[in-house]
């Protein structure tokens, strides 16, 4: 014996109405990761998976901000020993050399050495 099956029962339209909000889930999620995956192509694109020239990639990475806020103090590591050159003796230290500009002699005719043909070497 058959049933009517044109007025569906109560429990397969509540199946029919999870199943299609989870249709819609699934839906929303394919969306969000494509735009994802879109946003993760954009930030690896460089010259070397691109078209972009070299100088527009990123070489170096801005520093974060340091977590006060204050700005980076200029100097070496708090602790660790200073380093600074030597100071130059009291005898060098205010001398200066006036040089003159001369301009290079003139070359000599060519010699008769030169005038002649290089020489071949064959082995």
């Amino acid at each position: 014996m058959r049933t009517d099956t044109s007025l569906p029962c109560a429990n397969c339209q509540r199946l029919r109405a999870h199943g299609d909000g989870l249709q819609r889930q699934l839906d929303a999620s394919r969306a969000e990761a494509a735009t994802l995956r879109e946003q993760l192509a954009a930030a690896r694109k460089d010259s070397s998976t691109s078209s972009k020239p070299p100088s527009s990639d990123i070489v170096k990475p801005k520093l974060p901000p340091l977590p006060d806020g204050s700005p980076r103090t200029i100097g070496g590591q708090p602790g660790h020993p200073k380093h600074e050159r030597p100071l130059f003796p009291p005898n060098r230290s205010a001398t200066s050399r006036n040089t003159r500009w001369r301009p290079a002699p003139i070359a000599a005719a060519p010699s008769e050495a030169t005038a002649t043909a290089p020489r071949s070497c064959s082995r």
